[in-house]
C-alpha cells in the first residue's frame, strides 16, 4: 500500500517534467536535454504553451483519478475502509 501511494506522490511531482517532454517531443525536432536542467521552454511559442498547460493539467487529472479507483478499489476490499470519515 506504501509503494503505490509513493509512486502516486512521484506521478504528480513528475507531471510538469512529464509534460516538458511530450510538448518537447509533439513541436521540435530535436530534443535539447538543456530545457529538463532548465525545467522550462525557453521562448515558447503559443502552440507550446497551450500544450503544457493541457498536458500539465491533464496529468495531474489522471493521477488525481487513478488515486480514487485505488481507494474505491480498497474499500470495496476491506469493509472498514467504507465507514473512514
Amino acid at each position: 500500500m506504501f509503494a503505490r501511494a509513493t509512486c502516486a506522490r512521484h506521478l504528480t511531482d513528475s507531471t510538469h517534467g512529464i509534460a516538458l517532454w511530450l510538448v518537447a517531443r509533439l513541436t521540435s525536432t530535436g530534443l535539447d536535454r538543456t530545457l529538463f536542467g532548465q525545467g522550462y521552454m525557453p521562448r515558447p511559442t503559443d502552440e507550446q504553451e497551450h500544450l503544457f498547460t493541457l498536458f500539465s493539467v491533464g496529468g495531474m487529472i489522471l493521477v488525481s483519478l487513478a488515486g480514487i479507483a485505488w481507494v474505491c478499489s480498497l474499500a470495496r476490499r476491506d469493509p472498514t475502509w467504507r465507514n473512514t470519515p
